[in-house]
């Protein structure tokens, strides 16, 4: 198989960034969205209920629309914590992320309800990994994860908490959460990525750049990598059953050393990403 095939088969989901913003509605949920804001008034209870139908068709400037009068008339009202929260998740489809920040931290203060409380740290651990802040992911997906449905999207919601953990060094934390997928979730796609995950033994980041079924091809890989000035080598590996040689640069202690010398890698070989 050619480097490109099974570099992206061994990273399985490609790029968690791109799919984070999809979750943001599904991992509210409807029921949990409204919750508890029957102690306003009718008319701003409308506006609720009509603004989380926008929110879920994806009518984003509908939704704040709708919730911007009743946070103005009832900013501290602990009934409001929806509005807050579903404000936050429409700020940020538009960008506006410093401010949906502040809408979701209100929102946590504001909520009695733990449902609503674990979405709500959902979405700011969805924010944080999405700007590779994976320490505070880590910390807002932990207090999340225990009032989450045991449905889909929580199993992607488990899997950026297990990247995040992993890309902080707390390896065997997140091969923790990465079993629980494979326990909860066995038939999710995130599950067979969660086993790619988990079966990384070593204490240390690399960054990948192939993975071929002939030596001699990830020789020559490596190689061209090499007269580059990229230190790279070549590993053999036994993958669902077969043998495959694949080529790796360095043994980084932290993340962000790998993820610096990726631009470089990708120069000459474009597929090339950090592992695990």
């Amino acid at each position: 198989m050619d480097a490109r095939g099974r570099a992206n088969e061994y990273e399985g989901i490609g790029d968690m960034k791109r799919e984070v913003s999809a979750a943001v509605v599904m991992v509210c949920g409807v029921t949990l969205s409204v919750a508890g804001c029957g102690g306003l008034p009718k008319p701003a209870q409308r506006q609720m209920t009509q603004a989380q139908m926008a929110l879920t068709t994806g009518d984003y400037a509908g939704c704040e629309r709708l919730v911007d009068p009743v946070i103005r008339a009832h900013p501290t009202d602990r009934a409001v914590a929806p509005a807050y929260y579903m404000r936050g998740q429409c700020r940020l489809q538009t960008s506006s992320r410093d401010a949906a920040r502040q809408d979701l931290r209100q929102a946590l203060r504001l909520a009695s309800d733990d449902g609503l409380r674990g979405v709500v740290q959902a979405q700011l651990g969805n924010a944080a990994f999405e700007d590779n802040m994976y320490a505070d992911a880590a910390a807002h997906y932990s207090q999340a994860v225990g009032h989450l449905p045991h449905s889909a999207p929580t199993d992607r919601v488990l899997y950026q908490y297990g990247v995040a953990l992993q890309r902080t060094g707390q390896f065997e934390p997140g091969r923790r959460v990465f079993a629980d997928i494979i326990k909860f979730f066995p038939n999710s796609q995130y599950a067979n990525a969660a086993r790619r995950k988990q079966a990384w033994s070593d204490p240390y980041f690399s960054v990948q750049c192939g993975a071929y079924s002939s030596q001699s091809g990830a020789n020559a890989a490596a190689a061209n990598l090499r007269a580059r000035g990229l230190a790279a080598l070549t590993v053999p590996e036994l993958r669902d059953g077969g043998r495959y040689y694949v080529v790796r640069i360095g043994r980084f202690p932290k993340y962000e050393d790998a993820a610096r010398l990726l631009a470089r890698a990708r120069s000459v070989a474009p597929d090339a990403f950090v592992v695990p």
